[in-house]
């Protein structure tokens, strides 16, 4: 174990395989059980799993919120291909649709089909779920 951060790992990891057979097993059995503690594997996997794009100055991209919270609240969130307004992507969210704009979401108002209204990421779920 002391070896390990000698220089010449290499070297270290022959001299424990040749030494003891058991050693390499050990260490790797080790690193499995610390991966799973308890089987609560799956609850670490997704809590960890989601990472939001962060673009030039570090800020975290509206777009991965948006995800994250349809993600949250068993919504769908895709961009609807081929369609934008004032140059900006249509994205479906739930049932409704929906464009980002600087950090604000914009929803076509389903009436008329051509309003769009600023809302807040919660006021858009009872939107989303409309049956």
């Amino acid at each position: 174990g002391a070896m390990l951060g000698d220089d010449d790992d290499d070297d270290a990891e022959d001299e424990l395989v040749d030494e003891d057979g058991d050693v390499p097993f050990t260490k790797n059995g080790a690193s499995r059980t610390a991966a799973t503690p308890g089987g609560k594997d799956d609850d670490a996997r997704a809590s960890s799993a989601w990472h939001a794009s962060l673009n030039a100055t570090g800020a975290i991209l509206f777009n991965d919120v948006v995800a994250r919270f349809a993600q949250d609240h068993g919504e769908v969130f895709v961009p609807k291909l081929g369609r934008s307004h004032d140059g900006k992507q249509l994205y479906a969210f739930g049932k409704a649709t929906i464009y980002i704009d600087r950090n604000v979401t914009f929803v076509l108002d389903p009436a008329t089909k051509q309003h769009w209204t600023p809302v807040a990421l919660e006021d858009l779920l009872p939107l989303a779920q409309r049956r």
